[in-house]
């Protein structure tokens, strides 16, 4: 996922396409380690991009790759937004807004990805406090569902086929394909 076209591609998979509509793609960047700060490395994620918006505002995009069920997973995201906007304030000093830090869930299980898309779900609520519990939903391309097969893109659908089978017994039927597709790359 550290292939600049490769997110990009991800993220229209998985974007609203009225939120694609208002990046300006053209400025989409890796945000390399040497950005993060030493909390960061030690709980990064899989890539973190940045972006702008038509109107100039800074858009991450955090990419985070998951194989299995993570109840948690909502606490590893809210760590590295939280990260992300204080990289992102040392950097370019505090401004009117944080920027949107958009979290895609890249799920490759051995099934459906079972993840509950509310942090409210494994939060403890005293009745009448709901407002005040921090809750925010990701988007997910679940391969389990998606069918890669249909991605006209040869690196994209490497990744996307070698990452749904990895921990399938169906790999070995599918690693032709795979090593078809990568010579082809390969040529190109």
């Amino acid at each position: 996922m550290q292939d600049i076209d490769i997110a990009r591609q991800l993220s229209f998979l998985t974007l609203p396409s009225k939120a694609q509509n208002l990046i300006n793609w053209d400025t989409l960047e890796i945000v390399k380690e040497v950005w993060l700060d030493e909390r960061l490395k030690e709980h990064r994620s899989d890539v973190v991009y940045r972006t702008k918006t038509l109107n100039d505002q800074w858009v991450y995009l955090l990419f985070e790759h998951k194989s299995s069920p993570d109840r948690r997973i909502h606490f590893q995201l809210l760590r590295y937004i939280l990260d992300i906007f204080d990289q992102h304030e040392i950097q370019n000093g505090i401004g009117k807004h944080l920027p949107l830090v958009i979290p895609i869930v890249v799920c490759h299980c051995n099934g459906p990805c079972k993840f509950d898309n509310s942090m409210m779900a494994d939060t403890a609520i005293l009745e009448g406090t709901e407002e005040v519990i921090p809750d925010f939903r990701f988007y997910m391309l679940d391969l389990w569902f998606f069918n890669p097969e249909q991605i006209e893109d040869s690196q994209l659908k490497m990744l996307l086929l070698a990452l749904k089978y990895s921990r399938s017994p169906e790999i070995l039927s599918v690693l032709p394909r795979i090593v078809r597709i990568s010579e082809k790359v390969q040529s190109e």
